[in-house]
């Protein structure tokens, strides 16, 4: 798995994750990752079976978990928006909806708060205009679209 990174691709192999430095790619010192999520300009890495989200570049970060505002550790997705704003979907197992990360403030959007028709997510699409895509696990559910503070099924 590849994904763009700030320097170049990252690549995720059995061997660990790797960045580019200079004309190489170094082993970075990061364990468990078992994806790569391109956000932004950085990269983020998540773990099955669960061990929430961390930074990993351009500067690694703390690992994101329930203490720091994810409604669970089995995170399956990390997008972002124009708007800065960071995007985590969780397992589809689970009916947990989607998180957002804004500066330091955490908003959690779920059917029993929303509109979305499921929290069950499958992917997150990022637009344009800063706003965020949902396309729901189940079938015929039709899609989601997070922006503007607002969630709106479709």
């Amino acid at each position: 798995m590849a994904v763009s990174g700030p320097g170049g691709p990252v690549y995720l192999d059995s061997r660990g994750v790797f960045g580019r430095e200079g004309n190489a790619y170094r082993k970075m010192p990061v364990e468990g990752i078992t994806r790569l999520h391109a956000v932004g300009g950085e990269v983020w890495g998540t773990c099955e079976p669960g061990c929430g989200a961390r930074r990993l570049l351009p500067e690694p970060g703390a690992i994101l978990r329930g203490q720091d505002g994810l409604l669970d550790v089995r995170v399956a997705m990390v997008a972002g928006a124009g708007s800065g704003a960071i995007y985590f979907s969780y397992d589809p197992k689970f009916d947990l909806g989607v998180s957002v990360l804004s500066g330091t403030t955490w908003t959690h959007y779920s059917p029993g708060n929303s509109p979305l028709a499921s929290g069950r997510v499958a992917e997150l699409v990022p637009d344009a205009s800063g706003g965020l895509w949902i396309r729901y696990a189940q079938d015929r559910l039709g899609v989601g679209r997070i922006a503007d503070g607002k969630a709106v099924n479709y």
